[in-house]
């Protein structure tokens, strides 16, 4: 009876609280390495103020690049496993170490993390931005996206700066978060003047609209 009841309770826990345990405690080795492909291993861990992250990829011999396949979060002060986010991003490529970092990315107070996901034309690069809900204590994965994304914490705004055919054409951007989705501010499509080799506003036709 009592081993009934105890099943009974481990049920409605995994119920409540999703998952109970990590995919995968698998790490990435040097061996491999050597077969060039791997499944479900976990390649990188770092850490924030209150949490261990620690991201999964998967590689297959026919690209270059390990995808993320998931991130684990562990409580840093009890080693307790929190949650994990199935990542489906298909632009999204782990370079090696220093894909994990931290930040406060919508200004609400409460540290957040992003994951590099890869560089796209030019000096262009692209991030995911994982944000944390203080009300249920756990991540998900935000809507906020874009070019080589810049934080100001002082006037809460989110820069975006993307190039395209070698600096001939630069776009600029400002935003400001709404309900955790970047809402622009302030747009500035500019062109390189080969004979000045200084930038000149060319307007941004329909996409000049902001609040």
């Amino acid at each position: 009876m009592k081993l009934i009841s105890f099943i009974f309770l481990f049920i409605i826990s995994a119920n409540i609280y999703g998952q109970i345990a990590p995919s995968t405690i698998s790490a990435l080795t040097e061996e491999d390495w050597e077969k060039d492909e791997w499944c479900n291993k976990i390649s990188e861990v770092d850490s924030l103020e209150n949490y261990y992250l620690k991201l999964v990829t998967t590689k297959g011999k026919e690209y270059s690049f390990a995808d993320f396949t998931s991130v684990q979060v562990f409580d840093k002060y009890t080693n307790r496993f929190v949650q994990e986010i199935e990542l489906e991003c298909d632009f999204c490529n782990w370079h090696g170490a220093g894909t994990i970092g931290g930040g406060d990315f919508n200004f609400d107070g409460y540290e957040d993390f992003s994951l590099f996901a890869g560089y796209a034309a030019g000096p262009n690069t692209v991030s995911l931005y994982l944000l944390y809900d203080p009300e249920i204590k756990k991540f998900f994965v935000s809507e906020i996206m874009g070019t080589s994304l810049e934080f100001n914490d002082d006037n809460k705004t989110i820069f975006e700066r993307n190039q395209c055919c070698a600096g001939m054409y630069v776009d600029e951007t400002t935003y400001k978060v709404v309900d955790n989705k970047m809402v622009i501010i302030k747009k500035q499509c500019l062109e390189l003047d080969p004979e000045t080799m200084e930038y000149f506003d060319k307007g941004c036709g329909d996409n000049e609209d902001a609040e």
